[in-house]
């Protein structure tokens, strides 16, 4: 105990496992890469659970896979240069994308731009992905 003390640690309780482990200090609540894993999967499916009635997620999470399916297809298509560029290409677009996507669905959370705007934006970069394709 005397070197528990020493070295700055202290006993905590897993919040997934309920096992008890040493940890660095008080802000440690999981014991092992197990549970962070379980603490992460219970944390999405939460997150999907809240949005799966919320349109403004639904939207964006389509469009985002919209873009990502279509860079995917590009890379396992890129077999000389050229195809490679265009995919190098296409997800230079595809970060710019995904950043003004961000800041669009910021702006319709404060209320300050409509939905209805975002969702014609996100169809008009669909044409953009498309685009970018051939």
């Amino acid at each position: 105990m005397h070197k528990i003390k020493e070295w700055g640690y202290v006993f905590g309780q897993c919040k997934i496992c309920d096992t008890h482990f040493l940890a660095r200090s008080r802000h440690y609540e999981l014991c092992s890469d197990k549970c962070r894993k379980v603490k992460a999967a219970t944390a999405k499916k939460e997150f999907d659970e809240r949005a799966k009635g919320n349109k403004l997620e639904q939207l964006h999470e389509s469009a985002y896979f919209y873009w990502y399916n279509r860079l995917r297809k590009l890379r396992k298509k890129a077999t000389n240069s050229e195809d490679t560029e265009k995919a190098a290409n296409f997800k230079v677009q595809f970060d710019i994308f995904r950043k003004e996507a961000v800041k669009r669905k910021a702006l319709v959370k404060g209320r300050k731009m409509p939905l209805a705007d975002f969702s014609a934006w996100l169809v008009e970069q669909q044409s953009v992905a498309d685009g970018l394709m051939e």
